[in-house]
């Protein structure tokens, strides 16, 4: 489930923020996931994740780079060639 979350009364961010809930019936081992962005340039700012046990891990974006050259390589779908990794390839079933 995803629903907005309000700016909390008096703040000065320029921020919009969704949350996303799991749907009932599905077990997962994150009650929330708070995802916080700029208004101005729709980067995420803040990711607030909270778990069944109440404990919360908050992570700050900052110092975003935009329009930077990115090596190819860092989107590579080469299997690992290092030990360690099992690699489960199956074909795409689009129904």
């Amino acid at each position: 489930n995803a629903e907005l979350i309000p700016i909390a009364e008096g703040s000065t961010a320029n921020a919009v923020g969704i949350r996303l809930t799991p749907r009932k019936g599905v077990r997962v081992d994150v009650a929330q996931v708070d995802l916080w962005y700029d208004r101005d340039t729709l980067l995420p700012t803040e990711i607030h994740t909270m778990n069944d046990a109440n404990n919360s891990r908050l992570v700050y974006l900052m110092k975003h780079r935009v329009d930077e050259e990115v090596d190819d390589q860092v989107f590579s779908v080469k299997e690992p060639a290092e030990r360690g990794w099992r690699v489960d390839v199956r074909e795409w079933d689009d129904e």
